[in-house]
């Protein structure tokens, strides 16, 4: 099975979709800007230009933003046009704010030699230097910067590596303290470091990291010249060593040569050093291989990049393709040090290929080969084949095939066969004489400039043919562009499904958090809810009726039956499912949410209440009637705070629903109630009414509201088959009016008739592991007549009722407690005594539910806290046969 996936991988994939979208919005407006014709693509099926550019670009970025190296691109003013994560690191600045900033303006001039000097001067081997940087927050840091000179379209740009060598400067400096510190740093650091006798380059002394690094043991390698390591010509380093000593310079990059033949790109800092009457060359050695290899692999992607980038536009707006083909395939063929290049197209009329370009053979051989049969060389078998041919080490590997290209001299050649419009238009081939592979990088490449090669010889055709197809030109571009239009639509709607996920999403996890807080709270709290009403009823009993304590104690009861609404309100709302619903009187409810309101709203509010309602019975639990009066009564409330208004409330009957009404109601032919709330608050403009009903929508300040108020109002009106109707008008004031059917005769006097009970007699075992709740429940049902062992122990209960199950006539059990809990009890009790009638109580409880417990045999599963109504008809629910409880609760 899959695994669920967390909130945090479901958000990264969302970013994730967020940035293709946006990137594939791009493409789209992109090809709608440069597609004035219709120009067909061809790449791998279903693979745009875009795509193609993307898949070649993308290694080279990810190996430049892998880089722990600084890697920045800037024009010659210094603008950051692109930067990786490791220079804005080095600048204490965010990524984003990153481009587009001077970077000379952090960069401190080293001797008066300024990063723009250095730049500017920069030739085609390169450039660089050390300086100081200043970061985003003043601190100083020293970096080494290396740069090479690119075109990108035309205009001159540098691409450049930024080394952070604070340490290493740090670590030179302190050398410079004492002999003796130089000493000890000298042979323990890990930095390689050499002393070179500045005039012969004499190895002088090298310490534990120059011997690891070059392999040779230290007596070899203390014994040797550094123009021996070097790879430059001897005279050429002296010539740098004489550079070093006269302080002209002291960074240098070099090639040395390890004892196991390996070359190794590093990093010399050389400066003098006065020692014992004479003058040495302390050298710092740093392998710069990775970052060497980082920037040729940069410098080569960005020239890459540049020749596909520059030249794609001009293939598709120049009006002579041929000739950009042609300087295309030199310039690739140049990069790529190949020294030949052939593109051959089909000849229909000639049924053979036909040498539309070439270079790197005489013109006479190229006579030679102007036409060329399908079967014939590697061009033809490509083309017959259609597939690439790749013919590598070709002097070592005899075939047939290849003859012909040996013949020149060639080594190693690729061949690609050119496709558009789903046909084979002839081929595009490189050869090299001067190696026998080629990397795949170099592949790509030579693939994608087929490619573009392909759709600039087909729009050469196309525009040879563009003054015959005028008219149909037109409709074909019309076509083309709506196809955009659809797709960019079907990307829009995609985009606001994803909003509406997301939105699903966050509103998941919002109720699953209220579900699992409402769970928590709920056992414990239920509990102390039982009791307290449990005791009050029988303090409410032993009280003579004109006791003045009678009120006090009935006002105890009222709030407590509030807070057991409260919870089941909580877990309802938070599972979604329905209280339990029975004929209730709407104006009671009405009335003593009222009264509520009075005492909490300010004085400047005045409330107003009519109830005209001849008949006012429906079918709902209080908590959802008085639900519904807060939540619109507390909104109006707070659209007149600041002001002051009326709050009016009406309660009456009515036949019939409008047609405005937001809910579709039952049509059942029956009278509904309308509750009215109505203020002359501050009112709602017509955007906002579009979406009152909205989860999470609200119009306050961060912190004063959920925005879940009217959409609670919206699902319970819905449950109970009924309407609403909103209307407002902007300082004038808001009406909400609520429709609700009402309950029919027979249901009203089938419910007061379940309301008549008289005493019942028999032995009851009680279980529940709260010392005080079985305490009340013995106490309680004594008082009804009953004969009762209380318990607070689910072992000793059962052990009880094993040692005499006849003596028992009902098993009243607690759910959660220690031990045996209430449903492993009752079906201990059941297996014993199959008859026996069990009430299940809980104050929450997830694993146990009322069909199971109805499955199990169990007679009535209750919620906490019971009231002596709730218990007592739940005991002669129980206790009644089957055919009689069918007849008292009309279940089949």
């Amino acid at each position: 099975m899959q695994a669920r996936k967390t909130n945090k991988q479901l958000e990264a994939e969302n970013k994730d979709l967020r940035v293709r979208l946006q990137e594939a919005e791009e493409a789209l407006r992109s090809i709608r800007r440069h597609y004035q014709v219709d120009i067909p693509t061809a790449a791998k099926p279903g693979e745009d230009r875009a795509s193609v550019l993307q898949r070649v670009e993308q290694p080279y970025r990810i190996f430049v933003e892998a880089m722990n190296e600084g890697g920045v691109i800037i024009d010659v003013e210094g603008t950051v046009l692109y930067c990786n994560d490791h220079l804005a690191e080095l600048l204490r600045m965010p990524r984003t704010e990153v481009a587009g900033v001077c970077l000379y303006d952090y960069v401190i001039p080293t001797d008066g030699q300024t990063l723009e000097d250095i730049l500017r001067a920069c030739g085609p081997e390169g450039c660089g230097g050390e300086f100081s940087l200043r970061t985003s927050g003043g601190h100083i840091k020293h970096v080494s910067v290396s740069a090479h000179s690119l075109f990108l379209n035309e205009v001159r740009t540098f691409c450049a590596t930024v080394t952070d060598i604070t340490e290493r400067k740090l670590a030179e400096k302190a050398l410079l303290d004492s002999e003796e510190q130089f000493r000890n740093m000298f042979e323990h650091h890990k930095a390689v470091m050499l002393l070179v006798e500045p005039e012969s380059g004499a190895i002088v002394e090298a310490n534990e990291a120059a011997v690891s690094y070059y392999g040779y043991p230290r007596e070899q390698l203390c014994a040797m010249h550094i123009q021996e390591i070097n790879q430059l010509p001897p005279e050429k380093v002296a010539a740098e060593r004489q550079k070093a000593i006269a302080e002209q310079r002291n960074h240098f990059t070099f090639s040395h040569r390890l004892f196991n033949g390996e070359i190794r790109w590093v990093d010399v800092y050389s400066s003098p050093f006065e020692t014992r009457g004479r003058t040495l060359l302390f050298s710092v050695i740093h392998d710069i291989t990775d970052r060497k290899l980082a920037e040729d692999s940069l410098q080569k992607s960005m020239e890459r990049l540049d020749i596909i980038s520059s030249t794609a536009s001009r293939l598709l707006l120049s009006s002579e393709p041929q000739k950009i083909v042609e300087a295309l395939c030199r310039r690739v063929m140049e990069h790529l040090g190949c020294d030949v290049f052939f593109n051959f197209l089909v000849d229909d009329e000639m049924n053979c290929l036909r040498l539309n370009a070439y270079a790197g053979i005489p013109s006479e051989k190229a006579r030679e080969i102007h036409f060329l049969d399908y079967s014939v060389a590697v061009s033809g078998r490509a083309l017959r084949d259609g597939c690439r041919i790749v013919a590598e080490n070709i002097p070592a590997t005899p075939d047939v095939r290849t003859d012909l290209v040996h013949s020149f001299g060639i080594t190693a050649y690729v061949c690609h066969p050119l496709f558009s419009q789903g046909r084979i238009i002839g081929t595009l081939s490189f050869g090299t004489k001067s190696r026998l592979t080629f990397a795949e990088d170099e592949l790509s490449l030579m693939k994608t400039v087929s490619d573009q090669v392909a759709h600039a010889i087909e729009r050469s055709w196309l525009l040879r043919a563009a003054e015959k197809r005028g008219e149909e030109l037109e409709v074909s571009v019309r076509e083309r562009t709506a196809e955009l239009a659809q797709a960019y639509e079907r990307l829009e709607m995609e985009m606001t499904e994803r909003e509406k996920v997301e939105d699903q999403l966050r509103h998941s996890h919002k109720m699953e958090a209220v579900g699992t807080l409402a769970g928590g709270i709920a056992h414990d709290f239920n509990n102390m809810l039982a009791a307290i009403i449990g005791f009050s009823e029988m303090i409410e009993e032993d009280l003579p009726e004109e006791s003045p304590s009678v009120r006090h104690i009935r006002k105890v009861l009222s709030a407590a039956f509030r807070g057991r609404d409260l919870v089941k309100q909580i877990l309802a709302f938070s599972r979604k499912t329905e209280h339990g619903r029975q004929p209730v009187s709407v104006s009671s409810v009405v009335g003593e949410t009222v009264q509520l309101l009075r005492a909490s709203l300010p004085s400047t509010i005045e409330i107003i209440l009519e109830m005209t309602a001849t008949s006012d019975t429906i079918i709902a639990a209080s908590v959802e009637i008085q639900q519904i009066l807060m939540n619109l009564a507390t909104n109006a409330a707070l659209s007149m705070r600041e002001t002051g208004g009326i709050l009016h409330i009406s309660l009456t009957d009515i036949d019939s629903v409008p047609d405005s009404a937001i809910l579709e109601v039952d049509a059942l032919g029956q009278d509904y109630l309308q509750l009215v709330v109505a203020d002359t608050g501050s009112g709602m403009n017509p955007d906002t009414m579009k979406r009152i009903f909205e989860p999470f929508f609200t119009t306050r300040a961060v912190g004063e509201g959920t925005g879940m108020g009217l959409s609670v109002v919206y699902g319970i009106v819905k449950s109970l088959h009924g309407g609403i109707f909103a209307e407002s008008e902007p300082g004038v004031g808001s009406t909400f009016r609520v429709f609700l059917p009402k309950v029919t005769t027979d249901v009203r006097s089938k419910a007061l008739h379940h309301e008549e009970h008289t005493e019942e007699v028999g032995q009851i075992l009680f279980v529940d592991d709260e010392e005080l709740l079985a305490e009340w429940g013995q106490a309680l049902l004594e008082r009804m007549g009953y004969d009762v062992t209380a318990l607070t122990d689910s072992t000793e209960a059962l052990d009880v009722f094993f040692a005499n199950p006849l003596q028992f006539d009902l098993v009243i059990t607690d759910q959660t407690m220690p031990g045996i809990t209430g449903l492993n009890l009752a079906e201990e009790i059941l297996r014993i005594r199959p008859d026996i009638p069990v009430i299940l109580c809980t104050g929450h409880s997830d694993t146990v539910s009322p069909e199971r417990a109805k499955k199990m045999g169990i007679k009535e599963f209750l919620m906490k806290p019971l009231g002596r109504k709730d218990l007592s008809e739940a005991i002669r629910r129980a206790m009644k046969t089957d055919h009689e409880r069918q007849e008292m609760t009309g279940e089949p």
